[in-house]
């Protein structure tokens, strides 16, 4: 393969890729969010939660969801590091949660809910079964004149 980036021959791909290629890696969209960005977000949600709860009286509940939130706030600004270990720990633990009510809630719901819903319905009139043509016949299929004997022929 050639190197030379005058080669005019189909080979000299090596040119093309120096000119796209960047040694330092693809550059991203986007920087990505620094820990307390991420944190100061989760901190405004939970403050609004707080705030929806101190105004419903649920005080103590209030009290901990604040708690929290200014807590992993404080963790982000102090020591980003241990706060993006405890992120992805947290995250982690959310797709185990998920998984396991993705079986205990729907596996469940579709059992008692969907599947008699279905009996009941295939009885009625919204079955697939009880539904008629209009037309009696045996097929809707009508011979029609041949058009043209040039297409029997593909060549």
């Amino acid at each position: 393969m050639s190197t030379r980036a005058s080669d005019p021959s189909p080979r000299s791909h090596d040119a093309a890729a120096r000119a796209v290629w960047r040694p330092s890696g693809p550059v991203p969209l986007r920087a990505p969010t620094p820990a307390w960005r991420r944190a100061a977000r989760g901190a405004l949600v939970g403050a609004c939660a707080a705030l929806v709860l101190a105004l419903l009286g649920r005080l103590v509940a209030a009290g901990v969801v604040a708690l929290v939130a200014s807590t992993s706030l404080l963790l982000a600004a102090a020591a980003p590091l241990w706060f993006a270990r405890l992120e992805r720990t947290l995250l982690r633990a959310s797709a185990v949660v998920g998984r396991v009510l993705a079986y205990a809630v729907l596996a469940p719901v579709f059992f008692l809910v969907m599947t008699p819903l279905r009996f009941i319905l295939g009885r009625g009139a919204l079955a697939a079964s009880s539904r008629r043509r209009r037309d009696r016949r045996e097929s809707t299929w009508r011979p029609r004149p041949r058009e043209d004997a040039r297409l029997d022929r593909p060549y």
